[in-house]
């Protein structure tokens, strides 16, 4: 078949946002791409596979700044790798990955990475030969409400007042102040996404929240109740009765915690709830004279639909 492969830029991200919903029949805006796609470390590289002028298959990686052995080191995550269904398994998710690694070495991009589902996990590993050091682990703790706001907002399903009423409710609860932290992975001594200014005000693309709960810091956004992203955890003696207490007062029924072995916040929660193997961790290198040796993970804020 004859398959036409470009770089696109921000005049085609409709093609974009076509074979994306295609492929996945969902309803997203071009919008939505156009925030997420737009970041400060680096230009967008997004492949397009076309058949008869049509957009049938996607991959795209998104510059993100990482620290890989105390160094400031550019990466790249990768995002929204899709194919419509008629044009599966006909080498499409190699090619167009292919062809944006190929592109992003050109841009400096040392190494890129990814927190795939198990289908796309296998083809990065077959196929393109990613490193695997390690999976997410996912607890769940299930919270008593008053009144499961978080749950009642979700079959509303209205975006905008959602996210109004807990942006208003965290700026409140943090007594007007505003938080960041540094990646929890790299402060335990492992390679990961750097966490600085740029990368949160880069992930306002999605409806994310930091909040301060005693001594204790966690970044979430909302699903079937809240998950975390990160936490930085000053005090771990208080940190489940503090996110209870939070939880009672945010009408939240249900944390989700995604966490790497051998952290002291995995170490913690396996105290108290049985972890089940999620997402694997993954990533190629792109410079092997540069990084010669890399222990990296990933914590759930670093999902690129966090």
């Amino acid at each position: 078949m004859g398959f036409i492969f470009k770089r696109i830029g921000f005049e085609q991200i409709d093609d974009l946002t076509f074979v994306f919903n295609r492929a996945r029949n969902t309803k997203v805006s071009s919008k939505y791409f156009k925030k997420k796609f737009v970041n400060p470390f680096g230009k967008f590289i997004s492949i397009i596979a076309y058949y008869d002028n049509t957009p049938i298959s996607h991959s795209g990686l998104i510059p993100i700044m990482t620290i890989i052995s105390g160094v400031r080191t550019l990466g790249a995550t990768s995002a929204d790798t899709v194919t419509v269904v008629d044009f599966q398994r006909k080498g499409l998710f190699k090619s167009t990955m292919e062809t944006a690694l190929v592109a992003a070495q050109q841009e400096g991009v040392k190494i890129v990475f990814r927190l795939p589902n198990n289908t796309t996990f296998q083809g990065l590993i077959k196929y393109l030969d990613y490193d695997y050091q390690s999976h997410l682990y996912t607890f769940v703790l299930h919270q008593k409400v008053f009144f499961p706001i978080v749950k009642l907002l979700n079959k509303i399903n209205v975006d905008i007042l959602k996210n109004l009423y807990f942006k208003a409710f965290v700026f409140l609860y943090n007594r007007f102040k505003t938080y960041q932290f540094e990646n929890s992975l790299i402060s335990q001594g492992f390679d990961s996404v750097m966490h600085d200014s740029e990368y949160f005000k880069y992930k306002k693309f999605n409806s994310n929240y930091v909040v301060k709960i005693g001594k204790n810091l966690i970044w979430f956004k909302l699903g079937d109740g809240i998950v975390i992203g990160d936490i930085r955890l000053n005090n771990s003696s208080t940190f489940i009765a503090e996110l209870k207490r939070f939880c009672m007062y945010i009408g939240a029924h249900k944390v989700i915690f995604n966490l790497c072995p051998e952290t002291k916040e995995y170490n913690l929660l396996s105290e108290i709830a049985m972890p089940v193997r999620g997402m694997p961790i993954c990533f190629k290198v792109l410079d092997s004279k540069g990084l010669k040796k890399v222990n990296f993970r990933l914590t759930f804020a670093d999902h690129d639909d966090f």
